[in-house]
Parts: C-alpha cells; structure tokens; sequence
C-alpha cells in the first residue's frame, strides 16, 4: 500500500505512476496543484483546476483498472481536503 499525504504538485503523479507501476493499492492527499501543462481532462471549463486535475487523475487511475474511492476529510483537519482511494480490480 501506497500512502501520500500532502505530496506537493508533481509528485502526487509520480506516487500514482510508482504505485501502479507496483500494482499497488494507495491512499492520497493531493496538494500544490501546479495547473502549467496539466492534464485537466478537458474539465477546466466545469470545474476549478485543481478539481479537475484530480478527477483527471481518477480517470487515468480507472482507465488502468484501478477501482477509485473518492472521498472528503474535514476541512478543520486540512483544507487540502481530498482522499483518493484507489486499488487494481481483480
């Protein structure tokens, strides 16, 4: 299991890549979205970058075959506040 909690623009790409490269399950927090050439999944137009860089993440995660949970932490606890919960389907 892969575990990232707050890792800053890039490298929350480069844990996704190491943890499928592994076939590794992984909980992240993605944080410090650097949205200069980033995949937005054609989202940008609906949603704010940084949402859509994630849901652009779930979207390459699942298109692996990695099954994806996405959930939200509290805000009082961080307020870079969402959970990607993702593990390769059998």
């Amino acid at each position: 299991m892969i575990v990232s909690v707050h890792a800053c623009g890039e490298l929350t790409d480069l844990v996704i890549e190491r943890a499928m490269a592994a076939g590794a399950r992984m909980a992240l927090v993605p944080c410090c979205h650097n949205l200069t050439g980033a995949d937005l999944g054609g989202l940008q137009g609906w949603l704010d970058g940084p949402l859509a860089m994630d849901a652009a993440r779930v979207a390459r995660l699942r298109s692996h075959g990695y099954q994806v949970v996405t959930q939200l932490i509290p805000e009082d606890i961080t307020p870079k506040n969402r959970l990607l919960l993702a593990e390769p389907a059998n």
